[in-house]
């Protein structure tokens, strides 16, 4: 808590208040689960002001689903419901992970709940459960078991005794599946010690080998033979020296794999690229972004399926792969149908064209599937020596942008 206060606190002496919203951010989460009612309300609070006069639509969300859960906690039920519809307002143009979501709908439950208003209770709750079908992460199980337990809850509050017991019985099976998956996960650390102990024995062995040949080479200076004994620990050390980096390397390039990749698309992640813009930045190097998301891509999941979607999603991924220099270009799945090209050209030329291929590899894949077609929207941004905050602000904008013309075109339909 004390590092999340002195984060806040240079960034208030610096002026600096957009890249101290971060830092505000996590404090007030941390004096929320530190259950410091009062001094978290007035985080959220300023917090809130900041969020309205730089317009920043995931901040206008964060804190009004702060200042819920404040509310939730001190038992002011209609308040914390009021805190929470406001930040619905915000949800479909904020970019926020799906998992905020989930447990506004879950909050949102539990305050219906505790004003005896079941039937709205449980949709909310039914509406988490659907996010949850939707979102894929390795903290679903987690999220479910949250839910379940919340439903049988309301449903028990509610004395529908055999509903809730039914949901009871949902939510064991998970955590029986849980345990199974702890127990895997536990076998998988046992073998990873097993082989870090076998690793750290081969190098035992091999300090003795080098013991050994320490000796042999004090054998070869009494036999006034130095040149081949330097030669020999020449090679040894190279030798070693190459092994080890091998390892690093690919224990390096493995977790960054891991940790960098969007799961369904293949592509990299946002995480990748704040990192590769981090460094652009700092290396003074010229790039230009290309925003790309789905026109109307939730009616298109709404008419043919969650699992059509996901390969319209990857085909996407394909199609932009063959038409951009993957080995130059960068290009990341930011979120849901939204994607960032990072082209390490600072003038967009080619663009338009190489995205006219991919518009026409889509369009072709999409009517072999459903016969139906998927377009998408784009925008430019270019890099003029602006700082990750507003360009990340800029990125927002642009989807934002794109989500607008969204609506006015239904609004004019």
């Amino acid at each position: 808590m004390s590092l999340a206060y002195q984060a806040d606190s240079l960034a208030k002496l610096s002026n600096n208040i957009l890249d101290g919203l971060p830092a505000k951010y996590n404090l007030c989460m941390i004096l929320l689960r530190k259950e410091l009612l009062h001094e978290a309300q007035e985080c959220y609070s300023e917090m809130k002001d900041v969020s309205v006069q730089f317009d920043l639509p995931r901040y206008k969300f964060w804190n009004p689903s702060g200042l819920g859960k404040v509310a939730l906690a001190n038992k002011e039920y209609k308040k914390a419901l009021n805190y929470f519809e406001e930040a619905q307002l915000y949800e479909n143009t904020a970019i926020v992970n799906p998992a905020h979501l989930i447990v506004l709908r879950n909050n949102q439950a539990k305050a219906y709940s505790a004003l005896q208003q079941t039937n709205r209770a449980l949709d909310r709750v039914d509406d988490a459960l659907k996010l949850i079908e939707s979102y894929h992460s390795p903290l679903n199980n987690r999220y479910l078991r949250q839910t379940l337990r919340l439903k049988a809850n309301v449903l028990e509050k509610a004395k529908f005794f055999e509903r809730a017991a039914n949901v009871y019985a949902q939510y064991i099976d998970l955590l029986e599946e849980t345990e199974l998956e702890t127990k895997a996960i536990l076998e998988q650390e046992a073998k990873s010690f097993y082989e870090a102990e076998q690793h750290k024995l081969q190098l035992a062995l091999a300090d003795q080998k080098l013991a050994t040949q320490e000796v042999e080479l004090k054998k070869l200076q009494q036999e006034k033979s130095l040149t081949l004994a330097y030669i020999l620990v020449f090679i040894v050390t190279v030798f070693s020296a190459l092994i080890f980096w091998y390892f690093q390397r690919q224990f390096r390039l493995s977790k960054v794999q891991y940790f960098s990749k969007d799961p369904l698309t293949g592509l990299f992640n946002r995480l990748y690229l704040h990192n590769r813009l981090e460094k652009l930045i700092a290396d003074h190097k010229g790039f230009c972004l290309v925003t790309l998301d789905l026109y109307e891509f939730k009616k298109f999941n709404d008419k043919y399926g969650y699992l059509v979607g996901d390969e319209v999603l990857r085909q996407l991924a394909a199609a932009m792969k063959e038409s951009f220099r993957e080995s130059q270009d960068i290009i990341v799945r930011s979120g849901g149908e939204e994607f960032v090209i990072l082209c390490v050209s600072p003038s967009a030329e080619g663009v338009e064209a190489r995205l006219d291929t991919v518009k026409q590899k889509l369009l072709l894949k999409t009517k072999q599937m459903v016969d139906d077609e998927v377009k998408f929207n784009t925008k430019v941004i270019r890099y003029t020596h602006q700082g990750l905050t507003t360009l990340l602000v800029q990125i927002d904008n642009a989807f934002r942008g794109h989500s607008n013309r969204k609506q006015k075109s239904q609004n004019v339909a």
